[in-house]
């Protein structure tokens, strides 16, 4: 049986106690604005997603829900202005996108050999239809590839469809990330697939190879994902793990390679949090987010024989607007999810995944294994919308450690705009991820305690990069070495 877990807090000054795990800060946690909003602004951009330029500290992409990017990129001083935004990427055209809706674009992400790979990927929900004449409550969900090219990467040129899905008239958001394996990790939200039919794509976490391709696709499916060698021709082998409603929010520990996932509930009582794992089954539709306990004995699925024993979430949340929500108890309504802080070691924060509520405006620290600790309400800063899907749309980290969110408002068009997460102990790391040489960039592929060694007792060596906390060295061009 899953066992129940909850949430408790009381808010003493800035110290907060959950189910009887306590954690105080010195200072509290705030979101401090990454620019002078007088003179830049987001509004009407609807910024669903930003990360970090790889290879370019402080240089942003920021991805507009209704189907645009932005570079976000400091002047000469260091500074964000006018200047600092440019529009690089236009799809409006491609993506469908209505207010107040999940329609558009949700995610983007760079090839992890970027910039020696210049790709990034981006999915998003299509204008074309797949029914005569057009529903335009059903349509397609794509996963586009575009070539990077420019000093700042600021050209994109669409190369490729890899995915295109079709998906009923009524679904959840998507999202993409690639795991330490290199390989592609996508969710295809649908309200109308079941997550149990191992025969469609949609509500499936996939696991796909990019670099490579099988006969009619523009990918590979990995030898090692877990239906591969199932008999039945129908069953779809890019599934990496099932039974997900909608998570829109996939992150991997960098140091450990864990892929985790937050899956939104909905007028049932709970949310989830979820350690994603190699042909799993986590039990939405099956009783899943409905309950907060799981399953034992045979389970009963209509369309598979397959009866693997559901997946316990690593946390569930009550719902704070359904039937689970309590007095006193902290709920979520729209949980996504973030970073796992590797940055300094010397934090109390280090190792823990960082996520949020977007509706609830909360921040969450949660250390694998125990309970997760409130560390902050944005609520103030949640926008002006009366819907209640206001507040931190995406969570991404720098090259140094920083952590950054997007926030935004559900049924308006505007105050949208980008923070920085601020607290003493969310410091950053001394050494950046991405090592930055002359006429030259070049990054590791791991993450934080980054060291130069130089080797001169080797003829042909030289630099080397050192990821200290993985026990990894690496080339100045991200090929992994045995030495130093």
């Amino acid at each position: 049986m899953k066992k129940t877990k909850k949430i408790h807090s009381v808010m003493l000054g800035i110290a907060f106690c959950l189910a009887c795990h306590h954690i105080t800060f010195s200072q509290p946690f705030k979101l401090v604005p990454l620019y002078d909003k007088t003179k830049l602004s987001f509004s009407g951009v609807r910024t669903i997603w930003m990360e970090e330029v790889p290879t370019l500290p402080k240089h942003f992409w920021v991805l507009g829900q209704a189907g645009t990017v932005h570079t976000l990129y400091p002047n000469s001083k260091g500074e964000y202005d006018a200047s600092s935004k440019k529009m690089i990427l236009d799809f409006t055209k491609d993506a469908l996108f209505i207010l107040k809706s999940e329609y558009g674009a949700y995610a983007m992400s760079f090839h992890p050999n970027f910039p020696k790979d210049p790709r990034a990927f981006v999915v998003y929900t299509a204008k074309e239809f797949p029914t005569s004449p057009p529903d335009q409550r059903g349509g397609l969900i794509k996963i586009d590839e575009y070539k990077v090219s420019g000093e700042k990467f600021d050209n994109l040129v669409k190369t490729r469809n890899i995915i295109t899905s079709k998906h009923g008239n009524t679904f959840g958001t998507s999202t993409i990330t690639f795991g330490a394996d290199g390989y592609l990790y996508a969710f295809l939200g649908d309200y109308n697939i079941s997550s149990q039919d191992l025969e469609q794509l949609n509500r499936k976490i996939l696991r796909i190879d990019i670099d490579k391709s099988d006969p009619n696709k523009n990918y590979a499916i990995p030898s090692d994902n877990p239906f591969v060698n199932n008999a039945n021709p129908k069953i779809r082998k890019e599934i990496w793990a099932y039974g997900f409603r909608n998570t829109w929010r996939l992150t991997v520990d960098p140091l450990t390679g864990d892929l985790w996932g937050s899956d939104v509930g909905t007028f049932d009582p709970y949310e989830e949090m979820n350690l994603i794992q190699k042909g799993k089954n986590y039990g939405w539709e099956t009783g899943g987010n409905y309950i907060q306990k799981g399953f034992t004995g045979p389970c009963k699925l209509s369309n598979t024989k397959d009866c693997t024993p559901f997946t316990d979430p690593e946390w569930s949340y009550p719902r704070a607007s359904g039937s689970g929500s309590k007095p006193g108890v902290i709920g979520m309504d729209c949980i996504g999810a973030g970073v796992i802080y590797r940055a300094n070691r010397e934090s109390p924060l280090y190792g823990q995944h960082i996520y949020f509520d977007v509706a609830s405006d909360i921040i969450v620290a949660h250390e694998k294994g125990k309970p997760p600790k409130v560390i902050g309400d944005v609520k103030s800063l949640g926008g002006t919308g009366g819907s209640g899907h206001n507040g931190i749309s995406h969570l991404s980290e720098g090259a140094y450690g920083e952590i950054y969110a997007t926030l935004i408002t559900w049924d308006l068009n505007s105050y949208h705009e980008i923070y920085k997460v601020s607290h003493p102990d969310l410091g950053p790391s001394n050494t950046p991820v991405n090592i930055l040489m002359a006429q030259s960039r070049h990054r590791a592929q791991s993450a934080r305690s980054l060291a130069l060694v130089v080797d001169l007792q080797k003829a042909g060596s030289g630099i080397f990069i050192r990821d200290e906390s993985r026990g990894r060295s690496y080339t100045l061009d991200g090929h992994r070495v045995s030495q130093p």
